[in-house]
């Protein structure tokens, strides 16, 4: 798996610094989604059922989030009265909890440099980050 990912941030990499950056981003989304056999309509489901509590949610690849070797998804929302209830509904979905962090300590970590959430939302802001299992 690790090589799979190597290879592709290559690919991306060496596609963005020939002027190519919005195709190295789709291509790698991609190309990310088919080799991790990523649900993204079980993605779009939880972003939908979470609907107005949320302000975004993002997809991190194992590698590129807080814990290696984990598909891990963001959560993010402004008003910590509905931290329960996300942490609730993703509970019933089958996520694993791993962290509830603030925008500040999330902006310092590794997931946090690439987020465009990160860069779209004003703080304050808290993050859920929980970890899902790859499909068979």
């Amino acid at each position: 798996m690790r090589q799979k990912l190597q290879a592709l941030q290559k690919l991306a990499i060496d596609l963005k610094s020939q002027g190519f950056a919005q195709e190295a981003g789709r291509i790698s989304k991609l190309l990310i989604k088919k080799a991790l056999n990523i649900d993204v309509d079980f993605l779009n489901q939880v972003r939908d059922q979470l609907g107005d509590s949320i302000s975004e949610m993002e997809y991190y690849p194992p590698g590129s989030g807080l814990f290696p070797e984990k598909q891990e998804v963001g959560i993010f929302f402004k008003d910590f009265d509905l931290e329960k209830d996300i942490r609730e509904q993703l509970k019933e979905l089958d996520f694993d909890f791993k962290a509830l962090v603030t925008n500040d300590f999330f902006e310092g970590t590794v997931s946090g440099s690439n987020s465009t959430a990160a860069k779209s939302l004003e703080g304050p802001y808290f993050v859920i980050i929980v970890t899902m299992e790859e499909k068979p």
